[in-house]
């Protein structure tokens, strides 16, 4: 489907005529027919101003009116055998059905498999009455814009239950000497019941590297668990405290997956290249809770170990 054809697919499916799109994007009357003709037919290609007046107009995300243009079958197998090397789809047989499939606890591109387990609850909501499927083809057109949205409210959520409080605690934050005082509050985090999964990142252009952190939304903006909203309060205070050693600002993204909307927060300072290895090790021991005495003792004696290496890392 071209440019033209996605033109005149949202606009029928929006109950407008070629005039009322022309006048809603800014064109004269006389004009308008012809320009939004022109545009469905290919005969001219709208300008990039135009095309977001377009977006905007049909209400629908910019990506829907993309260049993608997917034509032959040919074109359909080239998707599919990148979808197959870079996202590890699989194509399986059953009798008459084919199925393309795809693992949601696959950890490439959670972002990714987000959006499939949104599509697919989406579509499995979806009926066969008229405007049941007016709703799935407006959940289309407008994706990923509502997504986006709902993100937006997510970190929303967030910023308003913590920048009062790390306002308020700030100054009575301990600077982080050293790497130890880093992961004693990654520890306090978790064992307060957030999950933490860090990834390392490498900012290639500039030469650097560091690693980025996720979190749960669920976990963070829970207020019923007092215990977590103090240690990650604790613990954005005391990443205030080596701003200054941050090659960019400790600020959230937010994303959803499979498992729910994920927080993220970079941390790009070199030092702390490496360290996704232990942060991802203790939540995984806090994740087999209970310990036996034993095992307990164990993973405090190698946590102070490690600690005294970690202590050389000074901020």
């Amino acid at each position: 489907m071209n440019l033209g054809d996605k033109i005149k697919k949202y606009r029928v499916l929006r109950g407008l005529t070629q005039t009322k799109l022309g006048e809603m994007v800014g064109f004269s009357r006389t004009t308008a027919n012809s320009r939004i003709r022109k545009y469905e037919t290919n005969e001219m290609a709208p300008k990039a101003d135009i095309r977001q007046k377009l977006a905007d107009a049909l209400n629908v995300d910019m990506s829907a009116l993309s260049d993608i243009d997917v034509q032959s079958e040919e074109d359909i197998m080239q998707v599919l055998f990148l979808l197959e090397e870079t996202q590890d789809m699989e194509i399986v047989r059953n009798g008459n059905k084919i199925s393309l499939t795809f693992d949601c606890e696959n950890n490439k591109n959670p972002k990714l498999m987000g959006y499939l387990c949104n599509w697919a609850s989406t579509k499995d909501t979806t009926s066969d009455d008229a405007d049941s499927q007016k709703q799935y083809e407006d959940w289309k057109a407008q994706f990923p814009k509502d997504i986006n949205s709902f993100l937006i409210e997510q970190i929303t959520e967030l910023n308003n239950i913590y920048n009062p409080l790390v306002k308020k605690y700030a100054s009575k934050a301990k600077k982080l000497k050293d790497m130890t005082d880093f992961m004693v509050l990654i520890r306090n985090m978790m064992e307060t019941g957030i999950q933490i999964e860090a990834e390392h990142k490498s900012w290639q252009a500039m030469g650097d590297g560091g690693i980025i952190l996720n979190f749960k939304a669920a976990q963070i903006t829970n207020t019923d668990n007092q215990d977590a909203v103090k240690a990650f309060t604790d613990f954005l205070c005391g990443i205030n405290t080596i701003s200054d050693c941050l090659a960019e600002p400790f600020k959230p993204t937010a994303f959803i997956t499979a498992k729910g909307t994920i927080i993220s927060y970079p941390l790009r300072y070199s030092p702390f290249s490496g360290f996704q290895r232990y942060i991802n090790e203790i939540q995984k021991y806090m994740d087999t809770k209970p310990h036996t005495d034993w095992e307990e003792k164990n993973f405090n004696s190698t946590f102070k170990l490690n600690g005294e290496n970690w202590e050389l890392i000074r901020f």
